[in-house]
């Protein structure tokens, strides 16, 4: 009667597939790595095929790094987290092909980040930056046009200004200390192709990233805007949703709103933001009757030509004590006319989206029906309503 096999019997590469069964759950490689050394020398390339790097581990990862330089090129997927005013990452940090890039709590520029933007530069596809304070931030919006392989860009609960400028935010302006941007996602779309046939196009900075989807609060919207500025003529579908601290910062202290003149391939663009109550209430007293004015403003920096325009959205969140009259903050009648012109000779939809407003769907329809009329009339005009979320 045989022996069992024993793991020192099975071919290497026989060996290595069933240890990869085990790739991202850290504990039970960390487990095999115990094992043996025969173990060790094949699991641990596994482990480090994702890892989390934090001040807890920094020390650990460095001294393994100078002793199995090797390692490194097995990482593909990384996080960097919280790694601000860290020792410098050593110098057998060679070329990898990480893929994916997680920054989480750092303050950028960040010289691990740079360490792994150089040395993967080539490979990375997924790049996200998560409450991260961003002291050059037109320095990193520009990222993706060094990563010829990304394929998303993504920055979530993040400030476009250094950490102490959000420190000492000034008290008597609300939501100042606010992330700047709540969510940016900048994707591909392979569906629709852009078309760089029209005169005075060029390319999207970020390769073949064209779907951006954002959503913004805060009082720094100046970087935003250059950022369309840039990448605006390779958008063919964009997703502005503007918080609450954002419209505060357009209505109240006259922040410009972002520039869409630039984005001339654009197909698709919805807009989402809230609506107030009409209540007494004190704070609600430093906003204008028409607080919602800067939307106009953001369709009539449309390019003069939007050929390719086909669809334009609008979400519109209602509170739990709103009526049909806070709509009155958007002058509709004016959006019915800007999008009725012959500059938009593509258009095919219209849609409004009423998040919330129960029990008021028959009133703000009639509503719709009156003040778009000009879009009704030509078929235009969709409405939908959703709960609140």
């Amino acid at each position: 009667m045989h022996a069992p096999l024993s793991f020192s019997d099975l071919p290497v590469e026989l060996g290595v597939e069933i240890l990869e069964f085990l790739r991202g759950d850290s504990q039970a490689l960390h487990s095999c790595c115990l094992t043996s050394k025969l173990w060790f020398q094949h699991a641990q390339p596994i482990l480090y095929k994702s890892i989390r790097i934090n001040p807890q581990n920094l020390t650990m990862f460095c001294n393994t790094i100078r002793k199995r330089p090797e390692l490194v090129s097995h990482i593909r997927k990384l996080t960097l987290d919280g790694l601000s005013g860290t020792p410098l990452p050593p110098r057998e940090l060679l070329p990898t092909r990480i893929e994916v890039l997680r920054v989480v709590g750092m303050e950028l520029p960040n010289p691990w980040v740079l360490a792994a933007l150089s040395t993967s530069r080539s490979s990375i596809q997924e790049l996200v930056f998560r409450d991260c304070y961003m002291a050059d931030p037109k320095r990193c919006l520009a990222l993706p046009e060094l990563l010829p392989s990304l394929k998303t860009f993504e920055i979530d609960q993040s400030w476009l200004r250094s950490k102490e400028e959000v420190n000492n935010a000034p008290p008597h302006i609300p939501g100042f200390s606010m992330p700047d941007v709540q969510s940016l996602s900048l994707t591909g779309d392979s569906a629709v192709p852009l078309d760089r046939s029209e005169p005075g196009t060029r390319p999207l900075p970020c390769g073949n990233l064209s779907v951006l989807k954002v959503s913004l609060d805060g009082d720094n919207m100046s970087v935003f805007r250059q950022y369309l500025q840039d990448a605006g003529p390779g958008l063919h579908k964009l997703d502005i949703d503007f918080g609450s601290y954002a419209t505060f910062a357009m209505s109240v202290l006259g922040s410009t709103p972002p520039k869409l003149d630039k984005c001339v391939n654009l197909r698709s663009l919805d807009i989402e933001f809230r609506l107030l109550p009409k209540t007494p209430f004190a704070h609600l007293s430093l906003y204008t009757r028409t607080y919602l004015s800067y939307i106009p403003m953001l369709l009539e920096g449309l390019p003069g030509q939007c050929k390719q325009l086909q669809q334009v959205g609008f979400t519109a969140r209602m509170s739990r004590l709103g009526s049909p009259a806070d709509l009155d903050a958007l002058d509709w009648e004016h959006v019915g006319q800007i999008l009725s012109k012959g500059r938009f000779p593509s258009l095919r939809q219209v849609s409004a989206c009423i998040a919330g407003g129960d029990g008021l769907r028959w009133k703000i329809e009639r509503y719709f029906k009156e003040k778009l009329n000009v879009l009704d009339q030509r078929k235009l005009l969709e409405l939908t309503f959703r709960e609140h979320s």
